[in-house]
């Protein structure tokens, strides 16, 4: 029954444990007095605080849903922020544990860093902010298909949350900035800073229902962004100019192809749900690629883009 999922919690995490130490060649014992870990032990701890402390904040939606409003609304918040999460984090996950260390390797050479984390930026916007607009137009479309006409209720929902997931990719990369120069204090003291206006972002919505939880969601996580990384960016390579240099193309692209894809699913009423994504995808699709290569340096960038490709499969030696 429901301890299926306790089973399957517990049971990941100790296979990928066992798995990491046999990966890695390594078993953990008694600390050494003289190994010198307390900066370490110091770094975890802040890094842990954080996690611990985001977690109950980004989870306190489901709870006050659960609480006043009860199962039905619950699911639907739930299902549609999971939806729109899980393209976000099969592409965000990756890519930041890869970033991390990289950049946790070159803190020392602050314009090389400057210009990976640019990169980096560049390429999650790139990949994540048309597919956002694309769910945020075709939203009825793609909750039909994926989850069936019983979920139409999340649409809404899913349609708010895809306006913050336009932006949250890349910013919350100022996470990332930080670990990876070692200002973990930092880290955390934004951190609790960020959790206090998303848990009163949620109280102050809650009237409204599932809805107004998610709107306010939106609105705070846009009003922070610049504060955010005002205080995040202060002391590291990275400046507030660099980080919207490095997502305006992708923005003005998406917000050009969102116009299109809306233009042709308008036009496609009639047809089934499977033919009205398909023609909205490939005409986004194209609509960007041929916006993107026509901005300022959108071509330069696209042939960089194309040789992460060969890198990405190249054959392992």
């Amino acid at each position: 029954s429901y301890w299926a999922l306790v089973l399957m919690q517990l049971s990941t995490a100790i296979i990928s444990m066992i798995g990491t130490w046999f990966t890695c060649r390594w078993l953990p014992g008694l600390p050494i007095r003289r190994s010198e870990a307390r900066s370490m032990i110091t770094f975890g701890l802040n890094v842990t605080g954080f996690d611990i402390i985001n977690y109950f904040a980004r989870n306190l939606d489901n709870i006050l849903l659960g609480r006043f409003y009860g199962s039905p609304v619950l699911g639907l918040y739930n299902k549609a922020y999971n939806l729109m999460m899980l393209p976000i984090s099969q592409i965000r996950g990756p890519m930041n544990s890869v970033a991390i260390p990289a950049l946790s390797r070159i803190q020392n050479d602050p314009m090389r860093y400057k210009r990976y984390y640019i990169k980096l930026i560049t390429l999650i916007a790139f990949i994540t902010m048309p597919l956002m607009v694309f769910l945020f137009v075709c939203a009825e479309q793609v909750i039909l298909l994926l989850l069936g006409s019983q979920w139409l209720g999340a649409i809404d929902i899913f349609k708010i949350l895809c306006v913050t997931a336009f932006i949250q990719p890349v910013a919350t990369t100022w996470g990332l900035v930080l670990v990876s120069l070692g200002q973990s204090k930092r880290y955390l003291t934004w951190g609790i800073i960020n959790s206090i206006f998303i848990v009163i972002s949620f109280i102050l919505g809650l009237p409204w229902g599932a809805i107004g939880v998610a709107a306010a969601y939106t609105i705070v996580s846009y009003v922070l962004l610049g504060p955010t990384l005002w205080y995040c960016f202060k002391r590291t390579p990275v400046s507030i100019t660099d980080f919207f240099s490095a997502i305006s193309r992708p923005v003005i692209a998406s917000i050009i192809t969102g116009f299109v894809i809306f233009a042709v699913r308008s036009y496609l009423t009639t047809a089934s749900v499977i033919v009205s994504i398909g023609c909205s995808f490939i005409s986004g699709f194209l609509t960007y690629f041929i916006v993107f290569l026509f901005l300022p340096g959108g071509l330069l960038l696209l042939r960089e883009f194309s040789s992460y490709r060969s890198f990405i499969f190249q054959k392992s030696a």
